[in-house]
């Protein structure tokens, strides 16, 4: 009930409230927040439900309760797919009105407010989470194809939000930091490396090998020819175009998908970056997981890749894997 009553009125949809993950995003308006949902949200109230729902049944209990968070699950999509897809495509956002109607749809096609068309995030969750159809999933990977995927990752947006020197109009952050990198310059690590988790849950295993790549400090250099030098041993948070400023990232955003500016390592290094990137490598490159207890063996790697070989010690059965 917590949770019900935090959906927009007449829907089954998380209200924003205080951001989701991108808090670069949070509305100028405090008012929009109780108006406004993230699709990206969304997908992961939709991923948990069903998550908690097999839990109860795997441990045998509340049977009951099990279907009826399938139930609110059910209607968590069909929301979804009736407000904040249209046209085929999934929007960033939706902005209801307290007197009813359709949502505004920002970062979107049919955005006008933001001038923004495409999102990574809500992609490439739906995908992972379950939310699209099989349909669904593979034109929107051929829309993070067209429109989001850099020869060094995937990026959050098509284009960066317009930059005046500050002043906020509808976005906080985004629209007044002066530095370009990690969300402003759109290439942040961890979210390029979900749409590797995304691209290997639909069979889509070279082009997974291909975003660990360019996510590796090691590999980057050798695999971009534009890549600047940079440390080896350390997780950078984003891959930023070496624009002078905000106003040039604009000016000359073609450039970044011509190849024809230096990409830098971001200026900070995480921690927990590495984590993700060994999980994705073993649990979707290796096809090494368990489930419920139980272990799954997947092997992605197509057979030009066995050569490689995975030395896990301690893990049980062995401490090398070949694939």
């Amino acid at each position: 009930e917590t949770v019900r009553a935090r959906f927009i009125p007449g829907t089954n949809l998380v209200r924003y409230g205080n951001g989701d993950w991108n808090d670069s995003l949070r509305p100028v308006d405090p008012t929009t927040k109780d108006w406004m949902t993230s699709a990206w949200t969304v997908v992961l109230f939709y991923e948990q439900l069903r998550r908690y729902a097999e839990i109860l049944r795997q441990a045998k209990r509340a049977p009951k309760r099990a279907k009826e968070l399938d139930a609110l699950a059910a209607a968590v999509r069909k929301d979804f797919n009736a407000h904040l897809v249209r046209d085929g495509v999934v929007a960033g956002y939706g902005v209801f009105r307290p007197e009813g109607g359709e949502p505004e749809l920002l970062l979107h096609p049919s955005d006008k407010k933001t001038g923004l068309a495409y999102s990574l995030l809500p992609m490439t969750q739906s995908m992972i989470g379950g939310m699209f159809t099989q349909a669904q999933a593979r034109k929107h990977l051929g829309l993070i194809r067209k429109h989001l995927l850099f020869s060094d990752g995937a990026r959050l947006m098509d284009k960066p939000i317009a930059y005046h020197g500050g002043p906020e109009t509808f976005f906080q952050r985004a629209e007044s930091a002066a530095f370009f990198g990690r969300e402003i310059g759109l290439m942040y690590t961890h979210s390029h490396l979900r749409y590797g988790e995304a691209i290997g849950d639909i069979g889509e295993f070279e082009a997974l090998w291909e975003a660990l790549l360019v996510a590796n400090p090691i590999a980057v250099t050798d695999e971009l020819p534009h890549a600047s030098p940079r440390q080896r041993n350390a997780y950078f948070s984003s891959s930023d175009a070496a624009f002078q400023d905000r106003y040039q990232a604009s000016d000359e955003w073609s450039r970044v998908k011509a190849d024809s500016i230096a990409v830098d390592g971001g200026w900070r290094v995480y921690s927990s970056g590495p984590g993700l990137y060994a999980n994705i490598l073993i649990r979707h490159a290796f096809g090494l997981r368990r489930q419920f207890g139980k272990r799954v063996v997947t092997p992605g790697l197509r057979k030009s890749r066995r050569d490689l070989s995975l030395e896990w010690p301690g893990r049980p059965g062995g401490g090398s894997r070949r694939r």
